[in-house]
Parts: structure tokens; C-alpha cells; sequence
């Protein structure tokens, strides 16, 4: 069979690099002997907004930015995809089955988003079309739903979505709840990949990944450091610079595997993302999670899941972190999650 995959390609976000690679890695697993590739497309609103700074009138930071990115999009190189000279031009391919997510694909609110039909499956050629989950991100159940929006998931074979919020989107257009599934970072045993890369720290060290921290996580994290001899280091975040932390790593000094080294082997984690949450539970390591509205959309059902609400909404003391986490309960939990999300994709792609 010839079954493609459709997220956000060539995006320069190590999250979104890494549950493209954790879907095409699952997905090659499953279909053993079929041929699994990755759609090289990404909507031309999309791709402006990344690669084409033109209209920057700093000439110099104009062209170090678009080098920077240009550069990162050569990452995904690593993940099998369709050729496509021009990525934002959709390849007229047809195909057995095209698997749509993960991500926020089907935002339909986002300016950058709006109209895409590709991301629901319109106007690609192929025999069945399948979701695997995508999030609607901030778009929500009481928003007016375009009609293409309407049409195009109810003419899906078989949903599947991550999130609560999704969830109701789905059934509001359709009638039916579609299936709740881990996001693939969280699907994929990134535990023995080779590809990781071991940092060069000569030190332990904390991460801090995100934003709009408040006082008391930044007091009680310096003061865990200290106590244990730990370097914070933060990994660059929408450019935020931290003066509190001991070292700032930017974004395009990393590969994604090297950024995802900084994950797993370090001490403890301070983060507001919803891919530096799964990173954290993916190395299983104690955190502080400091989540926004728009992240709570995407993990409230799997925090309640795994029983772990209380403990990173309500808890902002790594002492207690370090001592409150219990991953074989976790583990238990997310195995089960697995095994389910896995029934979904073997059943709607080997039938």
C-alpha cells in the first residue's frame, strides 16, 4: 500500500519535527512492507510566516533569519517524504490511505490555518482518509465551523483526535465522539532511539522550556539547583533569554535530536509546553508545569488519565515534585493509552 501521512512539514519547532518523526517511525512499524512517507507540504500562509521575511526592512536580521530557517528545514530530510520541489504546492499523488495529524492541523481560526483543505483531507487523491491525532487547537465548540470544515471531516473514514476540546468539535459536525489517542510523541518508545544525541555538559542540569514563569517557580528552581548542584539551562522558547537561568541554548543551535538530549538526561524540568510535558513523562522526569488555557485544551483528559492533575496544576515546589511522581503507576496508565491508540491505527489501516 501507499499510505502518506499529512502534518506540518518542515515547520522549524523541535515538538513538531518530533511527532512527525514519532507518527512515520509507529506507522513504518505497522505496515511493515508498504511504502509510508511524509507529504512535503506546507500551506503557503504558513510557509511566509517561517521563511519568507521580505517584508522585514532590517536587511541584516532579515537574511540571518531566513538562513537560520532555511537551514532548520533540512532536519526533516531525515523522515521519508515525498519529493516536491516546491513544498507549498500540494504533489498530485494518489495514494491508499492518507493519514491526517498530528498537531493543531486543523485550527480553522488560525489566520495561518484558515482554508487549508489539504489538512482535512480535500482534494487528495486516495481510497480511505483517516485522522490520527490532530487538535483544533483554539478554535472551539462554539465557534461558527466553516462549511468546508463540516464537509470534509464528515467525509472522513475513520476519526481519531487528542484532545477534549477536539473531541467536541468532531461530534458537533458529525454526531459521533470520535476516539481520543495519545499524541504520537507519546505513542513511540523514544526511550532506545539511537538518533538522541548526549549533550556536552560536564555538569547536571534543570531545563526550563517556555514561558510567563511566575516569582515562586523561579525561586523554588534556583533553590533546588543550588541545594543539588544543578546548571538551569533554557532552551529557547518563542526567544525568550532568562537572566536567572545559568546558560540560554537558542533554537537553531540544536537539531531536534540534540535538543531532545537535553530532555533526557537532565535532573528535572520547568516547562510550560504541551511537547515539553511529554517529553518530561516520555524520560520520566519530576517537573513543574505551568500550563496556559490554550495548552490546558490540548492535556486536561490525559493529566486526569494518568492522575497526575493535582500534582502539576496544584504544585510548584520541586522538592515535592522530586518525591511525588510515580512513574510505574504512570507508566501502567500510559501503556494501556498505547495499546489503544495503536488498535485504532491497526484496525483503520490493515482493514
Amino acid at each position: 500500500m501507499k499510505v502518506r501521512i499529512l502534518t506540518f512539514w518542515g515547520v522549524p519547532n523541535h515538538g513538531c519535527f518530533l511527532q512527525a518523526y514519532a507518527l512515520q517511525m509507529v506507522l513504518q512499524h505497522i505496515c511493515k512492507d508498504d511504502d509510508v512517507k511524509q507529504i512535503a507540504y506546507l500551506g503557503k500562509k504558513h510557509y511566509d510566516f517561517y521563511y519568507n521575511s521580505r517584508f522585514d526592512k532590517r536587511k541584516i536580521l532579515r537574511l540571518k533569519k531566513e538562513f537560520e530557517l532555511r537551514k532548520y528545514i533540512k532536519h526533516y530530510n531525515i523522515i521519508p517524504h515525498t519529493y516536491n520541489k516546491c513544498i507549498i504546492k500540494f504533489p498530485s499523488e494518489k495514494m491508499d490511505i492518507l493519514v491526517l495529524g498530528s498537531d493543531i492541523i486543523w485550527d480553522y481560526n488560525s489566520e495561518l490555518l484558515y482554508g487549508e483543505e489539504y489538512l482535512f483531507g480535500g482534494g487528495v487523491l486516495a481510497e480511505k482518509k483517516i485522522s490520527y491525532a490532530p487538535s483544533f487547537g483554539n478554535s472551539n465548540s462554539i465557534d461558527d465551523i466553516p462549511e468546508y470544515v463540516n464537509e470534509l471531516i464528515s467525509s472522513l473514514d475513520a476519526i481519531s483526535v487528542r484532545d477534549e476540546n477536539s473531541q467536541k468539535i468532531v461530534e458537533i459536525i458529525t454526531g459521533n465522539k470520535p476516539e481520543l489517542v495519545l499524541d504520537p510523541t507519546l505513542l513511540y518508545d523514544f526511550s532506545n532511539d539511537e538518533n538522541i544525541i548526549l549533550p556536552h555538559e560536564k555538569e547536571p542540569y534543570a531545563i526550563v522550556y517556555g514561558s510567563d514563569f511566575t516569582d515562586l517557580q523561579i525561586q523554588n528552581l534556583t533553590e533546588f539547583a543550588k541545594k543539588r548542584g544543578l546548571k538551569i539551562i533554557n532552551l529557547e522558547f518563542m526567544g525568550k533569554c532568562y537572566s536567572w537561568c545559568d546558560k540560554t541554548i537558542r533554537r537553531d543551535q540544536l537539531s531536534p535530536f540534540e535538543w531532545l538530549g537535553y530532555f533526557k538526561y537532565s535532573s528535572c524540568i520547568l516547562t510550560s509546553t504541551f511537547h515539553g510535558l511529554m517529553f518530561g513523562m516520555v524520560f520520566q522526569k519530576n517537573m513543574v508545569f505551568n500550563p496556559t488555557e490554550f495548552i490546558m485544551k490540548k492535556v486536561s483528559k490525559l493529566l486526569i488519565d494518568l492522575q497526575v492533575e493535582q500534582l502539576l496544576l496544584n504544585n510548584n515546589d520541586f522538592t515535592i515534585a522530586e518525591k511525588s511522581f510515580n512513574y510505574s503507576v504512570i507508566s501502567l496508565t500510559l501503556n494501556q493509552l498505547r495499546e489503544k491508540s495503536l488498535e485504532y491505527l491497526e484496525k483503520n489501516i490493515m482493514q
